[in-house]
C-alpha cells in the first residue's frame, strides 16, 4: 500500500495541521481490515419533481453499486448491525 506523504481528509497538508493531529499514515486494503457494512456508501434524496437535479445527478446512477448496497443494507439489517454495533463483510462482484 501506499502511504501519503502530504494528504488529510479535511485537503490540506500535514505539514499545516496543528501539533498532536492524528493524520492517516496507511492506507489499510480489504485484505488487513475488512470494513463495516454499508461503509463508503452514499445515497441522494431529492424531491420527485426536481428534474434539474436528477439530470445532475443521473450520471452517477450505477445500478450493480445499488445493487451491491442494498444487499449489504439488508444483511446488515438482518444482523441488527448499526454504528454502535458494525459488522464487517466483504462482497465479491
Amino acid at each position: 500500500m501506499r502511504r501519503p506523504t502530504s494528504w488529510h481528509p479535511g485537503g490540506c497538508k500535514i505539514d499545516d495541521l496543528p501539533p498532536g493531529t492524528r493524520v492517516c499514515t496507511e492506507i489499510l486494503g480489504a485484505d488487513r481490515m475488512t470494513p463495516a457494512l454499508g461503509a463508503g456508501q452514499l445515497a441522494m434524496q431529492l424531491h420527485g419533481d426536481d428534474a434539474a437535479t436528477l439530470a445532475v445527478l443521473a450520471p452517477l446512477a450505477d445500478a450493480r453499486a445499488t445493487r451491491a448496497a442494498v444487499a449489504e443494507r439488508s444483511l446488515l439489517r438482518a444482523l441488527a448491525g448499526h454504528c454502535h454495533a458494525p459488522r464487517i463483510g466483504r462482497r465479491g462482484w
